[in-house]
């Protein structure tokens, strides 16, 4: 018996001596809890601002696309306006060759209307108006 009493005090101051790894043990499995919880809240931030990331990405994509389309149609319209552009200079470099032949066309306009309102101005007597075959007034 004697060797299980010396047994049992042998557990027992085993056990006083594990005492404080156990409490420490104890500490440490709840700051690990802690970290863990601490890690899980991070992992949580970081997919929302990963999924964040994503939309702006999607965003971004979609404005730089509208951009792309846009500079094309600028340079469509640029193309468009040079082309233009140039047609009125060739057309004002000619036309000063062009006056001179509208302003007869104007000078001829003028004269006819002139003439379309003397004529129906200028009251014509009775014989000019039965000579011409006018029905009677």
């Amino acid at each position: 018996m004697d060797n299980y009493e010396n047994l049992q005090e042998r557990i027992e101051r085993l056990k006083s001596k594990m005492k404080p790894f156990l409490d420490q043990k104890k500490l440490l499995k709840l700051e690990v809890r802690k970290w863990v919880e601490k890690r899980n809240v991070l992992n949580a931030d970081f997919q929302k601002l990963r999924d964040e990331v994503l939309v702006h990405k999607k965003q971004r994509d979609t404005c730089n696309k509208k951009v792309k389309d846009l500079k094309e149609r600028l340079n469509i319209l640029y193309t468009e306006f040079k082309e233009k552009q140039e047609k009125h200079h060739q057309l004002r470099r000619q036309l000063p060759s062009l006056k001179p032949q509208a302003q007869k066309e104007n000078t001829t306009l003028k004269k006819i209307e002139a003439l379309e309102w003397r004529i129906q101005t200028t009251p014509m007597n009775i014989e000019e108006v039965r000579s011409k075959n006018y029905t009677k007034i």
